[in-house]
């Protein structure tokens, strides 16, 4: 694996209201988000995102087992 010394930036495929996402990777484990042609940056470090990626799984596979049981 590469180490992140400097940000890396790219733009999404896909439209979030209508703009593309610019999406930078940057040191210090923070990803930032902001809407193509605006200002505006969000900012969060990786070990949140993970954390958030963790529980939206765990959340879908309760839900899905609940559903397999109503079934």
């Amino acid at each position: 694996m590469t180490p992140i010394s400097k940000p890396v930036t790219r733009l999404t495929i896909g439209s979030h209201h209508g703009r593309q996402l610019a999406a930078t990777l940057g040191p210090g484990d923070v990803l930032y988000l902001r809407q193509k042609g605006r200002r505006q940056i969000e900012g969060i470090d990786l070990a949140s995102c993970y954390d958030l990626a963790v529980k939206r799984r765990a959340a879908r596979e309760r839900f899905d087992k609940a559903a397999r049981k109503t079934k």
